[in-house]
């Protein structure tokens, strides 16, 4: 599932969350897929790479590690990793404390 924002009138402006609408991957052209992240089912387009789906999560930025179908993904094969349906992701991200 893919939401997506109405735009903002003007910089600054906080979008209306009464104007998300929800679309499926087929809704604008791409054959849709399921795989498991973290334990629960997730549909997904087809052809996904482990970086769309980093960014789709929004977790671009965050110290991640992520494995696919039990083994570990370097950050550089992000990029290159295609998803394929039944495949099954673990995400995780590191938290400081002391």
């Amino acid at each position: 599932m893919i939401l997506l924002l109405g735009t903002c009138q003007r910089e600054g402006d906080i979008a209306n969350p009464s104007r998300v609408v929800k679309v499926k991957p087929t809704d604008y052209g791409a054959r849709a897929m399921t795989i498991v992240l973290n334990g629960d089912e997730r549909e997904c387009r087809e052809n996904m790479t482990i970086a769309d789906l980093v960014t789709e999560l929004g977790l671009g930025q965050r110290r991640i590690a992520v494995e696919a179908n039990r083994e570990i993904i370097p950050r550089e094969h992000y990029a290159t990793y295609r998803l394929h349906a039944g495949d099954h992701l673990e995400i995780v991200h590191f938290v400081g404390g002391g």
